[in-house]
């Protein structure tokens, strides 16, 4: 999803935000997150996204998230807050 980024929700509260709608396909997750998981001192940014890329998968959000905080925390202590969110659109069921 190619979507420009804002300031934090809340931050400057009489900006105007620009509304996107995404249609979620069946089986797919959409993981939302904060820069902490993906910023790390002394790293590029684009090192963060494209390990967080490698790391998610279309499967149960727990274990989405779990696998995403495995693969890109692990052992070291964060330097900025970390939230992360994963929903997965399940497959519609046939023949209902």
């Amino acid at each position: 999803m190619d979507v420009a980024p804002g300031p934090p929700l809340g931050a400057l509260p009489h900006i105007a935000r620009n509304a996107r709608f995404i249609e979620v396909p069946e089986g797919a997750t959409l993981l939302l997150y904060t820069d902490g998981l993906v910023e790390i001192p002394n790293q590029l940014i684009d090192d963060g996204l494209h390990k967080l890329r490698s790391a998610v998968r279309a499967d149960d959000p727990a274990v989405v998230c779990q696998t995403v905080m495995h693969e890109l925390v692990g052992n070291r202590p964060p330097t900025d807050d970390i939230a992360v969110l994963a929903m997965r659109r399940a497959p519609s069921r046939t023949g209902m």
